[in-house]
């Protein structure tokens, strides 16, 4: 592949993962599509953390199909869990449920989980298609020197943001809607803050996306 061919391929791998990602969620992927367009510092905010992780990837592997394979499981597979959790407590998945992995499964047959084993089946045969690719199709890649270097940019950048872009309220209060965060509420939120700070959610209209962010904001 050409460098424009790989450019290509993280560039649309990228909205993939993203897309795969709300596609996952509860209510309708056009609703939350649209609610960006009213908003699109929202769609930035979530879609630079999977391309900060498809871009490190890619320098790290030298593969952008491998990249795209690898950021789409990972957010897919994230968005999946708070699907299944969502759905049978109402609370989203966070970070220390990891933790409580054990419990988890122990507490699991007291509920009665939809495991929507189609999406997943989706998901994963999606993720095996774009690695197939890549070992079909070779990418592009800068020397090894180049690749640490680029990636060493990549994760600085991700660092930064993190510090001082995404804990920025005034950032989502500028935002119509801002609220903050009932966890009682029957409408459910995705928090991820390990990996998503301006949380992917989707729900069945613009005025409700109930997106979260830290500090425990939706928008």
């Amino acid at each position: 592949m050409s460098p424009a061919g790989t450019a290509l391929v993280l560039l649309l791998g990228i909205l993939l993962a993203a897309m795969t990602t709300l596609a996952l969620e509860q209510g309708s992927l056009l609703s939350t599509l649209e609610s960006f367009r009213a908003e699109p510092v929202l769609f930035v905010l979530n879609l630079w953390p999977v391309a900060a992780m498809a871009l490190l990837v890619y320098f790290l592997l030298g593969n952008a199909w491998y990249s795209v394979s690898f950021t789409t499981l990972v957010w897919g597979l994230l968005s999946y869990v708070n699907l299944v959790k969502v759905e049978a407590r109402g609370d989203p998945f966070v970070p220390g449920d990891i933790l409580l992995l054990t419990e988890g499964i122990e507490a699991a047959g007291n509920y009665q989980l939809d495991m929507h084993w189609g999406k997943l089946a989706l998901l994963l045969g999606l993720c095996l298609l774009l690695a197939f690719m890549g070992i079909r199709l070779k990418s592009s890649r800068p020397r090894l020197p180049l690749r640490l270097l680029a990636a060493l940019g990549v994760a600085a950048a991700f660092v930064v943001t993190m510090i001082y872009i995404y804990p920025d309220q005034e950032l989502y209060e500028k935002n119509e809607g801002a609220q903050p965060c009932q966890r009682s509420s029957s409408l459910p939120c995705l928090w991820i803050p390990l990996l998503l700070p301006a949380q992917l959610q989707s729900l069945p209209h613009r005025h409700s996306p109930w997106l979260q962010f830290p500090g425990g904001r939706h928008v």
